[in-house]
């Protein structure tokens, strides 16, 4: 990391792999992200593929009651969210104790009650995941205008940077 803090592509790619060696530990189908547009949101993203998870993209301005019917619908096991939601996912998660929690972005290390991601990278530095034995696929969640937001599934293809670049592309910024 620089001075600015900016990462090179090696060193993005050297933390997602290491992330992927702690999410495979957990050993989960579906790894929800809850996180606003930082880096943690790309590292759990590409993570989680790494490993053949599918990752279930949550919804910033989700209400408990909401997220815990997607979560559950989906099959959810690994939840990664910013500590600024962690009362909404509590409340989400409340029947589901089970459930891998980790932080995605921490603003006080007070209180914490999920290991952060950046320890997680930070303890498997250096790391490369076991291959994935499947593709994993990006669920987006409708509007749900009809009731509660469903999950589409949109196939990963490649695993590569393409399907990373369009999900960024529709993600608002």
């Amino acid at each position: 990391i620089d001075e600015l803090g900016t990462l090179t592509w090696k060193q993005l790619d050297d933390r997602c792999d290491a992330l992927g060696v702690a999410l495979q530990a957990h050993k989960p189908g579906t790894v929800a992200v809850m996180c606003r547009n930082h880096r943690g949101f790309v590292e759990a993203l590409v993570g989680a593929n790494r490993i053949g998870a599918d990752v279930l993209l949550l919804n910033t301005s989700f209400a408990g009651p909401a997220m815990a019917e997607v979560i559950a619908r989906e099959g959810a096991d690994v939840v990664i969210y910013d500590q600024e939601f962690t009362a909404t996912v509590d409340r989400a998660l409340q029947d589901t104790p089970d459930a891998v929690r980790i932080l995605g972005w921490v603003d006080s290390t007070e209180g914490l009650n999920a290991p952060a991601l950046e320890s997680l990278i930070d303890t498997h530095l250096g790391q490369r995941p076991k291959p994935a034995t499947r593709k994993s696929d990006v669920i987006l969640l409708t509007s749900g205008t009809t009731g509660s937001p469903k999950g589409a599934k949109r196939s990963a293809g490649s695993g590569g940077a393409g399907d990373l670049k369009a999900v960024l592309d529709r993600t608002p910024w």
